[in-house]
């Protein structure tokens, strides 16, 4: 019963350290157009990050039409009417964000969004909670025969 319990715990710390990720970045964006109607291209950057993954993004509104939205040449997918979002993986360096379109009838219309990076733990990270996870499993095995 005792092993169980044990077992039970240092997989819910294995579970919780992996989903743990610290967000290094973030950045909002938007564009605002108002008449004439016309075509517009947009980028964002953020600059020297470390190596991670990225989420992003974006909503928009009013008389405009996306054609695209790119983070470092990864389009963004519809997941409603006037959203779009991705996320991927992330070698490190410079984050752009493009954003193409137009606006048509009167030009009134909007876009906003935003887009963060989160940093891969470090394989230390894994080793220090592997360690402790080992000293756990001693001092329990310990008490067992004491």
């Amino acid at each position: 019963m005792k092993f169980s319990k044990i077992a039970i715990a240092s997989a819910l710390v294995v579970a919780c350290g992996a989903s743990y990720a610290e967000v290094v970045a973030s950045r909002g964006f938007s564009g605002t157009f108002s008449p004439p109607p016309a075509a517009f291209a947009d980028s964002f950057s953020l600059l020297s990050l470390p190596n991670g993954t990225w989420e992003a993004f974006l909503t928009f509104t009013g008389n405009i039409t996306i054609s695209s939205a790119t983070v470092n040449g990864i389009n963004l997918t519809p997941v409603l009417p006037g959203v779009l979002s991705g996320n991927g993986a992330f070698a490190g360096g410079d984050l752009i964000v493009a954003v193409k379109g137009s606006t048509y009838g009167n030009g009134i219309g909007s876009y906003g969004g935003s887009v963060s990076v989160s940093a891969v733990p470090e394989p230390e990270t894994y080793a220090l909670m592997l360690a402790g996870l080992g000293a756990v499993g001693f001092m329990a095995a310990r008490r067992r025969k004491g």
